[in-house]
Parts: C-alpha cells; sequence; structure tokens
C-alpha cells in the first residue's frame, strides 16, 4: 500500500495524491491533455506515473484529463466473494 490517497472515478482507480503531487493513471487521453508530463514514482517501490502538477492550475485540462482518463481505462475486476471459513477467521 502508498499510504496516501487514492482517486476513484465512476468505480476505477485514476489518480494518486502522494508527497503533495498529483499523479495520474497512463491512459490514451495524455497523449490529448498532458503530452509532456513528467514521470517519476509517487512512493518507493512504485513504477512511474505521469505527474499533473502543471494542470494544477488549468483546473478544465486536468478535469477533463481525469473524466478521459476513467473513460479509457478497463472496468475494474469485480471481487470474488469470500467463503465463509475466510470470514470466520477474520473476525
Amino acid at each position: 500500500m502508498f499510504g496516501e490517497y487514492g482517486v476513484h472515478f465512476e468505480g476505477g482507480f485514476i489518480a494518486l495524491a502522494c508527497r503533495g503531487s498529483c499523479f495520474i493513471k497512463a491512459a490514451p487521453a495524455l497523449e490529448r491533455h498532458g503530452p509532456d508530463l513528467p514521470m517519476r514514482p509517487p512512493y518507493p517501490g512504485a513504477k512511474p506515473y505521469p505527474v499533473a502538477d502543471e494542470l494544477l492550475d488549468e483546473t478544465e485540462t486536468l478535469r477533463q484529463l481525469l473524466i478521459d482518463t476513467a473513460a479509457e481505462l478497463p472496468p475494474p475486476k469485480s471481487k470474488k466473494p469470500r467463503s465463509k471459513a475466510a470470514m470466520t477467521r477474520s473476525r
């Protein structure tokens, strides 16, 4: 776990807020709204993500990037139901 904030929109995980920066999940929307965004890992051991800090003052561009990213990412996988035995052990 990363220990800071995850951004979910319409059921999908689209961004991270870590160490005072906004990290966006890579999607085709980046080519339209932020093709030159720098990349760096949001926390130690993580893969690099696009950093959208320069878009924080361009609220409409950032808004559209987040909406388009959510639309372009695959839907989240459904979770398998836990067995009764597993639920009993976790109490």
